[in-house]
């Protein structure tokens, strides 16, 4: 298969659920090249190319450089099959989670800010680990939500609120393990194999090196659940849960979520909007429906393993997602060397950006249409609507 077959294979094994926004189409183009160097390096070892991605409702740019320039995108889940236990340490697990709380009385704001000084500022460590909290860095926050319920069978406290954190103390060596990060962690880089493709180096972990990273993984998404428990503590003191997990994280040696929830996942699932907007606890339901499989979502060059995986694709989007300020659509993307090149027409007139590395670029979150996009395609129910009270970025 030449590249540029491989390429067009690539294409189509991207399944498109998203808004199909600027910033949607960007994504879904440039993980399409994240799925090239995996089905480059599985023919290099001798296999099938087979994997794919499915495109949740917030499909969108990532914010986090290496991992766009590996090839991938945000807002979805990510197949691969090398017949054995592997993980691709491009696509970056980070164990990024969140933990949803109830209260039964209204957090008084002082309170909450004198709470979050204190927490910011007494040392933690949980499991030989010292915490660093990132509550301040890219889209992760402290919500505080009065609590309306939906359906009639569903109870909630009146209030609840949202932690929602990643784990930068995991990403180089630490007590837990070798780290989560390639480029962070001497040792993991060590034991993963490159393979150089037509579109750049891809780093994978094979057999018993993914085996040994899976269970690391599992102690680094315990410990990102118990840091976001030990947040929820120290700033609202007694609290119910109701979901605590993670959004970006391997599910299996196969499959990784890469910004969603898992829909099988027991609990109420947050879906976040902008700020100035109501957040949702969803029902995850099973998905992709068997309807939505013939519903012209897929091509005749569709391959096989890609319908497979959509049929358990099981995916809630957990946010909104970013949309890109003043771009209409993607017109073309091509490669030079090394670098990929995406050609972006403006809102108004003529002109168009060229853009190599969108984590630079003006952008806001998406409202709701992102939540009726998810019940169009049956991926949810919203059960509980929460209306934003306080939200914390420190």
């Amino acid at each position: 298969m030449t590249p540029d077959e491989l390429f067009h294979r690539a294409q189509a094994s991207v399944v498109s659920l998203s808004t199909a926004d600027a910033a949607a189409q960007l994504a879904e183009a440039n993980t399409a090249y994240g799925l090239a160097k995996i089905m480059a390096a599985q023919m290099a070892l001798g296999l099938e190319p087979q994997a794919c991605f499915i495109a949740g409702p917030d499909a969108t740019i990532t914010r986090h450089a290496p991992r766009w320039l590996a090839g991938f995108g945000y807002g979805g889940k990510l197949f691969w099959d090398f017949g054995q236990p592997a993980v691709v340490l491009d696509a970056k697990p980070n164990v990024c989670g969140m933990l949803v709380g109830g209260l039964q009385h209204q957090p008084d704001t002082t309170a909450v800010g004198e709470a979050v000084q204190a927490l910011l500022s007494e040392p933690a460590v949980i499991d030989g680990v010292a915490v660093k909290w990132d509550f301040a860095s890219g889209n992760h926050f402290i919500d505080v939500f009065a609590a309306h319920a939906m359906a009639p069978d569903v109870e909630v406290p009146p209030w609840i609120f949202i932690v929602h954190s990643s784990c930068p103390e995991l990403r180089p060596p630490s007590a837990l393990g070798p780290g989560l990060y390639y480029d962070a962690s001497p040792d993991l880089l060590a034991a993963a194999q490159v393979f150089d493709t037509p579109w750049g180096p891809l780093h994978v972990l094979l057999g018993p090196q993914a085996t040994d990273y899976l269970d690391f993984h599992e102690r680094a998404s315990a410990f990102a659940a118990a840091k976001r428990t030990l947040a929820a503590e120290r700033l609202f003191g007694e609290y119910c849960t109701l979901f605590n997990g993670f959004h970006q994280g391997l599910l299996s040696d196969s499959e990784m979520l890469l910004g969603c929830h898992h829909s099988l996942w027991p609990g109420l699932l947050p879906l976040t909007l902008r700020p100035d907007l109501p957040a949702y606890l969803v029902r995850g339901l099973p998905n992709l429906r068997a309807d939505l499989l013939d519903a012209g979502i897929f091509s005749d060059r569709t391959p096989a393993y890609v319908l497979e995986c959509a049929a358990r694709a099981n995916i809630v989007p957990h946010g909104g997602g970013y949309a890109l300020e003043g771009l209409r659509r993607l017109r073309r993307h091509w490669v030079v060397g090394p670098v990929r090149f995406f050609e972006m027409e403006r809102d108004t007139g003529a002109s168009c950006d060229l853009i190599t590395d969108p984590t630079s670029l003006p952008m806001r979150y998406r409202g709701r249409q992102v939540l009726l996009r998810a019940i169009e395609f049956g991926l949810a129910q919203p059960v509980v609507r929460l209306e934003p009270i306080l939200v914390v970025k420190a």
